[in-house]
């Protein structure tokens, strides 16, 4: 199908429609949008009446200059006027010898107007030259005749090593008045589907094009030595041999060469031009190798349950035996190889060896250490358990998840380790799975980390804490992250309290013994976004309890939503109505949790009369289900069904209706929130005031409510007598919905207050919520740096509980407790997009990260994972003062790393096989517009008549992927009309009819709750019938990270990216599961756009070495003005061991005496940190700018009477921590202008209108 896709977008753009003599009767210069050369006397054309602007803006306009004939072969293609089409088109090529010698064959078609018939009719052309280039350029006319002549040019330019640059250019020289350089008259004298083939004559052949490189290139360049550049186009895009298309591809984009007998040979050519250029790009091989002999256990199920150590190294030890034979491989080839290749191969096969070094020393650890071996264990039957709730039997490994998860043991378990203080940076394509495979990571460390306390390793006995924190960059996806490992850190809670021969999960064989062998604190996931996605607080106007109860949901000052968890992690059930609303055309069944004095049967009379009195034609079915023993709680299950959505307000009001009418109250904290429980009132407070809230599944059947025993424990309070657990916490008990310690509340917390005081075991945060740390000493928790324990609240240190917290509530539940241990893990996903002054910043708040937990005797251990990066080991270094190690390490060749393997060629077009064909797409002359509309017309009525293939479904939903908000409101405006009107023009009577209600945008400008929803309903898209999924998608950047829907496979991409990174990202996303197809419009005017469209498939066979580096610069001028000031108080405000008290408000603390210690303190960490990583100079520097930055504080300070480290919403006080509203208010500010998030690098400009 994919096929006909291709072969109808290229008549429908290119042409010709109907063969070599088609006859049209629609203007053919305005019926096809690329592969038109227009006479070069054509250096203006008059504007049509309906024509578009093709001007963006200044600087796109070429010279006004006449073109003289002698400059046909050297003018700059890519400063054409985007106003006009193109006069000339070429390629250009390199080759090796005395006297390059070579056959040329030109065809092209031309339109004449026939009067009789009223229609236009197609000529083919041809013509075959043989050169034989003595001289530096040659020229001839190829066609002569009464209206002009068709010329060819050739121009060499001698290069390195006897090597050619030879330039073959057709310019069309026919006749026309140029004060008439439009409509028909510009049709007859113009050139279609022009193609130039070339065949070298025997004993020459093509060289590649030489390509400068230094440093990390120098590898680049080896590993890409078979992918080389043959050819470039001008004006065009360029094919060589190695590159060509199979058939039928090859037969329809040469439609003319069929009609020609001579020109046979030339369809197999050296070189050739194309307007429509194409290029396969399969998805690598991630499976494991045959050919490498039997492959390790690959089954999480199975590797679970393997304890014996012998068993478990036989079972992975393969992985190793086949990686070293792969190595032996690699140092035969080398043996080949001379001089500078040499010198890189054997270094990469010096890294090979050390990563199999490193697995080697994994696995005797897993061998040795019980522990470790428990944890690996547990690590396999969580992201078993974990896919098991997705609704599949189990979860298999690929190698290379493996292998990480393996590589990453021995540092997680040897503080010592020299690979502690390196990053490793897991390096595959999009769409690999990374996800898993640093899942598979966390899963270990957690359950290590508790074996380690409960055996007595740590000073503080629970393993409770942080563990570890992950960083995104997109705000809005972050939370799409944090549902996914939501679902891996229920099932580590689940194995947690899970009855296996005692309370906690083990292996059948283990001879492990006792209850809670991974303590009694519950594993749990934190999402730390705050205001905008998530509040952060729990109390008052705005914020997340109000929120939940409903009356403030609309509030425009509320701080955005705390229910981000919707479904059940475990069965999917529903926790909370996103505001896009329940999907639409299919049943969806909501559990709530009621409470009632009648019985069943009375319920369903007066449910029923409720029904029928309002005319509730949403209800579909209802049903009660009892829980446990106490017939007033119930499951009251209703089945709901709209034609359209159903909101949240339909479901409170549905709700609110059937409770006035009947004997029952709801548990959760309202209907379109029947997953949300509040909990923990607190004492001292005249009305029913909660401090907290809960997540449960409602549905009785959920695996999470069949638990035997659900056990938490918390801090002793003295006055209490309860059971203490092993280690030394006890049971909480609280009210709960259900009967207690047989339900398994869903472990996430969602606002900021709870990340702080409940420390939850892994946080999933955007990059920018670092800069909170300067404001929010309570962020401390994070650290492990509390002393003690509120039974409403949570941890804390010193006092810094909730300001409105009751003096009840803070005096009688107050425990103290030991510090927890720092995180020990630190993952930084899509490393490629923390860049600029993002990442500039973050880099120096980063060190303040290290140095709090450095503070503590831990060093952290970091994991990054991108499938695009370049110059990795300088941005690692200036992100995280760390040398890097790349898994998989680079082979001999980009094409095989032992664990990502390219595909055959031959089999690249296949498209049963998941990839992308690439299309490229340039119009000269035209704006951005109606190409577009050609293009997207083209695709959707395609797909449409092809809807009885079985393929259908992958290719029904077209994505469209624009580079601004601007750019995809405009598509979505022509989307509406003018793309709706072209499919009736094309469709022969049998338009596809496009519903404007039937699309889906995904951007910046959807609310975060309702993304999940929108993913998992078109994620469901291949299981149902097409006609129930969108007809389109547009969507922005947000759509190139954490977005896998697996079966889309089409997609328009609107103007070259800003950078290849986003292309790649982006256009990854389709063709996961099935042989996908992107087109690329590629825009005219833009210089940028060409130089892609002429290099296309050169472009994309090195996509990866294309990629632009990391622009990170934590440590020039601007990067340190605007943040080592807030980053040195990020530390002190977190110090645990500090000598002053910096946690309160008082900016002046700096004056105390033992400030200075703590100063020394940062300052002697920050000069380790990075003593290795810069030169001793900028170090020292750096150290002065501290230091002048302390002085500023200092000097500040002393003159006012007052000072506060920062103030909201109003400008009283003179601050630390300023902003412009206290420095136009002339109040004293320490720092200037600091960001309360890394996305603030620019002050505010406000307007009074």
């Amino acid at each position: 199908m994919r096929e006909q896709l291709i072969e109808s977008l290229m008549k429908d753009i290119l042409g010709p429609k109907n063969g070599a003599f088609e006859e049209m009767t629609e203007d053919p210069g305005k019926e096809y949008v690329t592969g038109i050369i227009v006479p070069q006397s054509c250096r203006f054309v008059k504007a049509e009446p309906d024509s578009e602007d093709t001007v963006e803006g200044p600087g796109d306009l070429g010279s006004e200059d006449d073109l003289r004939s002698d400059d046909a072969i050297t003018m700059s293609f890519s400063d054409i006027d985007p106003r006009i089409k193109p006069q000339v088109f070429g390629i250009s090529f390199v080759t090796v010898g005395e006297i390059p010698s070579f056959k040329v064959c030109v065809t092209w078609g031309r339109y004449n107007w026939n009067k009789e018939t009223k229609k236009w009719n197609r000529q083919p052309f041809r013509r075959i030259y043989p050169i034989k280039l003595s001289s530096t350029k040659l020229e001839t006319d190829i066609y002569s005749d009464v209206d002009g002549t068709v010329r060819l040019y050739v121009r060499k330019v001698a290069g390195e090593y006897g090597a050619d640059v030879i330039t073959v250019n057709i310019v069309n020289d026919l006749k026309i008045n140029s004060q008439k350089c439009s409509g028909e008259n510009l049709t007859e004298v113009s050139l279609f589907q022009p193609s130039l083939r070339i065949k070298l004559d025997e004993g020459f052949q093509l060289s590649p094009f030489l390509i400068e490189s230094n440093g990390d290139n120098n590898i680049f360049k080896f590993l890409y030595r078979n992918k080389p550049v043959m050819a470039k186009g001008n004006m065009c895009s360029a094919i060589w041999s190695s590159i060509e298309y199979p058939e039928p591809y090859k037969s329809y984009t040469w439609p003319d060469g069929k009609e020609f007998i001579d020109c046979s040979e030339f369809m197999e050519p050296d070189v050739r031009s194309d307007f429509l250029p194409l290029y396969a790009d399969p998805s690598p091989i991630l499976e494991w190798d045959k050919s490498m002999g039997n492959p390790p256990e690959l089954s999480a199920f199975k590797l679970s349950e393997l304890w014996d150590p012998d068993k478990m190294y036989s079972s992975i030890f393969p992985l190793v035996s086949a990686y070293e034979k792969w190595i032996q491989f690699n140092i035969a080839l080398a043996k080949n190889m001379h001089g500078e290749d040499e010198k890189v191969a054997l270094n990469l096969i010096q890294m090979q060896y050390e990563f199999v070094n490193r697995l080697r020393s994994s696995l005797e650890i897993i061998n040795n250490d019980e522990d470790a071996r428990l944890s690996f264990c547990f690590a396999n039957r969580a992201i078993w358990l974990q896919n098991k709730w997705k609704g599949n039997s189990d979860f298999t490994w690929k190698p290379f998840q493996l292998a990480f998860l393996l590589l990453n043991i021995e540092p997680l378990t040897n503080k010592n380790s020299k690979y502690r203080s390196k990053v490793d940076l897991l390096w595959v394509p999009t769409g690999g799975g990374k996800t898993e495979a640093y899942l598979g990571i966390i899963a270990f460390l957690i359950a290590y980390r508790r074996r380690r306390a409960i055996n007595g390793q740590t000073a503080e006995p629970t393993g409770g804490g942080t563990a570890v924190l992950t960083r995104y960059t997109l705000r809005l996806l972050t939370t799409q992250q944090f549902r996914r490992t939501l679902r891996m850190v229920t099932a580590a809670e689940y194995l947690r309290i899970q009855n296996a021969g005692g309370i906690g999960w083990r292996p059948s064989d283990s001879k492990i013994n006792g209850d809670f062998i991974y303590g009694s604190t519950r594993f749990s996931a934190g999402l730390w976004v705050g205001t905008g996605v998530s509040p952060n607080h729990l109390r008052g106007k705005g914020h997340a309890i109000p929120i939940l109860e409903g009356s403030d949901e609309n509030d425009e000052n509320s701080e955005g939503e705390p229910a981000q968890v919707t479904r059940c992690p475990a069965c999917n059930s529903w926790l909370a109505i996103p505001k896009s609303g329940l999907p639409e055309n299919q049943d969806n069944q909501l559990h709530l949790l009621v409470k009632t004095n009648v019985s069943s049967s009375v319920l369903d009379g007066q449910i029923n009369q409720v029904i029928k009195d309002n005319k509730l034609t949403i209800v579909k079915g209802f049903s009660f289900r009892s829980l446990g023993s106490d017939p007033s709680n119930l499951d009251l299950v209703l089945t709901l069904y709209h034609r359209g959505k159903i909101g949240t307000a339909d479901i409170d009001n549905l709700w609110n209706k059937i409770k006035s009418s009947s004997n029952m109250s709801l548990s959760s904290v309202r209907a379109s929130r029947p997953g949300y429980f509040l909990v923990k009132q607190e004492p001292g407070r005249k009305s029913e005031s909660y401090s907290d809230f809960e997540i449960y599944c409602p549905n009785p059947e959920c695996e999470l409510n069949q638990i035997v025993t659900y056990v938490e424990g918390i801090p002793t309070l003295k006055e209490e007598n309860d059971e203490i657990l092993p280690d030394g916490l006890k049971i909480r008990r609280e009210t709960s919905p259900f009967f207690y310690g047989k339900h398994l509340p869903i472990p996430a917390y969602t606002v900021d207050e709870q990340i702080y005081h409940q420390c939850p075991t892994i946080i999933i945060s955007t990059a920018d919520k670092i800069a909170r740390l300067a404001f929010e000493p309570r962020a401390t928790g994070i650290m492990g740096n509390v002393d003690s324990f509120n039974l409403y609240y949570g941890y804390y240190r010193g006092t810094l509980l909730p300001k409105d917290i009751t003096s009840e509530a803070r005096k009688i539940s107050k425990v103290n407790v030991r510090s927890f241990e720092p995180p020990e893990l630190i993952l930084q996903d899509e490393l490629h997009l923390l860049e600029g002054p993002l990442g500039s910043l973050f880099g120096l708040y980063e060190s303040s990260v290290d140095g709090l937990i450095q503070e503590r005797g831990v060093s952290p251990k970091y994991i990054a994972s991108t499938a695009t990066i370049k110059n990795a080991e300088s941005q690692i270094k200036r992100l995280f003062a760390r040398e890097v190690c790349q898994f998989p390490p680079n082979g001999l060749k980009i094409e095989d790393s032992f664990f990502v393997r390219e595909r055959d060629r031959n089999k690249s077009w296949n498209e049963d096989i998941a990839g992308r064909i690439y299309a490229g797409i340039y119009s000269p002359g035209w704006g951005p517009l109606t190409p577009n509309i050609r293009i997207w017309a083209n695709l959707l009525q395609s797909v449409y008549q092809l809807r009885s293939d079985s393929n259908s479904k992958f290719f029904w939903t077209l994505v469209g992927y624009f580079n601004s908000i601007k750019e995809l409101g405009g598509a979505r405006g022509l989307y509406r009309a003018d793309t709706v009107e072209r499919i009736h023009n094309i469709s022969a009577g049998n338009p596809r009819m496009l519903d404007q209600g039937n699309v889906t945008e995904l951007s910046s400008r959807i609310n975060s709750t309702d993304i999940p929803q929108l993913l998992d309903d078109l994620e469901r898209g291949e299981e149902r019938d097409i006609s129930l999924n969108p007809d389109s998608i547009f969507t922005t950047s947000m759509f190139g990270t954490g977005v896998d829907i697996s079966h889309l496979s089409l997609m328009v991409v609107n103007g070259q990216p800003k950078t290849t990174t986003q292309y790649i990202q982006a256009t990854g996303r389709v063709g996961r599961k099935h042989g996908g197809l992107v087109v690329t419009f590629l825009r005219s005017g833009r210089p940028r756009d060409l130089s892609h469209y002429e290099a296309f498939p050169a472009y994309h066979q090195r996509k990866y070495l294309e990629v632009e580096p990391s622009s990170v610069f934590p440590y020039a001028e601007g990067s340190m003005a605007r943040g080592v000031g807030p980053s040195m108080v990020s530390f002190l405000r977190n110090f645990l061991h500090s000598s002053v008290d910096w946690n309160g408000d008082d900016g002046k603390v700096i004056l105390k005496e033992g400030s200075k210690v703590d100063l020394t303190i940062f300052e002697n960490f920050i000069h380790e940190r990075l003593s290795g990583m810069m030169e001793i100079d900028k170090v020292n520097k750096l150290i002065n700018y501290i230091e002048s930055e302390a002085d500023k504080w200092i000097n500040k300070s002393r003159p006012v009477s007052k000072m506060v480290f920062a103030e909201y919403f109003r400008a009283k006080e003179n601050v630390v921590l300023g902003d412009p509203y206290h420095k136009n208010k002339g109040l004293s500010i320490v720092f200037d202008n600091v960001p309360q998030s890394l996305r603030e690098v620019e002050e505010t400009t406000g307007f009074v209108v």
